[in-house]
């Protein structure tokens, strides 16, 4: 990290809501695709080179991307947060539904529109987190839009916590008879983090999501689908990171998917000690430090590596 870098830490990991509202950047609105007014997070660079889409999980949203989106606006990457439609701070929208996974897609395409046309000439990168990175590699695969660069983080495209039975019984009678019922997301705050810090603060975030409706899952079940095939039609430089205590992840799934990612330029990142949530771990520096890196190495003027590692 250079030392023009301003580093944004939350200081002995007692985590306070204003806080991690500085590292917030700041809610800006924008008209959506269909018109209708959408609001994002923005980390904007002072000096901006490159750009990078957000896309964040199933109860989480784009402030949990915080301090690794701060860090990147230092070294000249601007980044969108895109909270999800029924998410975030766009629970304006019916919360936690989501009428087609298409929707997201598109969204997405908006979004990297945006940042082309408000840096012309740098490399857009997606960010894809969790939930978002079956959209994320759907979208690298298959998007309206070409992205230049792919980052999945604690990518949930395998996982180990489903809903239980009753639950999976009244979502398949819901998309019958009421598809916007709502079932539990079956989360507890301990599957993000072992920081208990971090637990706390996931635990009292109002902004988390704790419901999805029927017709999220079955389009969760159309997107997990799509991004199982979406891997050898990857081809633009991927990263992935992921920590293997991850309580929600099927870890071990998660390097069979990518061996089958078409780039040439891939990188796989495991951390042994590390769960889900990367941002929150009391050693997150090493995290962050293998992020910024690999922008570094993929941004505007440099040049990408030759094949793929694992670092």
């Amino acid at each position: 990290m250079d030392d023009q870098t301003t580093l944004l830490t939350v200081a002995n990991d007692v985590v306070d809501a204003t806080l991690l509202e500085n590292l917030g950047g700041s809610v800006e609105r924008v008209q959506g695709p269909d018109g209708t007014t959408m609001r994002y997070r923005r980390w904007s660079a002072v000096r901006p080179r490159d750009a990078a889409i957000y896309v964040h999980g199933i109860a989480g949203h784009s402030l949990w991307f915080g301090e690794a989106a701060s860090r990147l606006a230092n070294t000249g990457v601007t980044v969108y947060g895109l909270d999800r439609r029924g998410s975030g701070i766009n629970q304006g929208f019916r919360p936690g539904h989501l009428t087609h996974h298409g929707v997201l897609l598109r969204d997405i395409a908006h979004f990297v529109r945006l940042a082309r046309r408000e840096h012309p000439g740098g490399q857009v990168f997606l960010i894809a987190g969790c939930w978002g990175a079956k959209a994320g590699a759907t979208f690298a695969a298959d998007g309206d839009e070409p992205i230049d660069r792919l980052v999945l983080v604690s990518p949930a495209l395998s996982v180990r916590i489903g809903l239980p039975t009753k639950d999976l019984l009244g979502v398949a009678g819901s998309l019958v008879t009421n598809e916007r019922r709502s079932y539990p997301i079956p989360l507890r705050p301990e599957d993000y983090t072992e920081n208990p810090s971090y637990r706390d603060y996931v635990a009292k975030d109002p902004l988390r999501l704790l419901n999805v409706t029927a017709r999220f899952y079955l389009e969760t079940a159309r997107l997990d689908r799509r991004a199982h095939l979406a891997a050898p039609r990857i081809r633009v430089p991927t990263l992935l990171l992921q920590g293997e205590r991850d309580a929600i992840v099927n870890v071990p799934r998660i390097p069979q998917w990518f061996a089958r990612v078409g780039a040439v330029d891939k990188t796989l990142r495991l951390y042994p000690s590390f769960a889900h949530i990367l941002e929150f771990e009391e050693r997150r520096e090493t995290y962050f430090s293998d992020l910024l890196g690999w922008f570094r190495m993929h941004g505007t003027g440099a040049e990408p590596g030759p094949g793929p590692k694992s670092l």
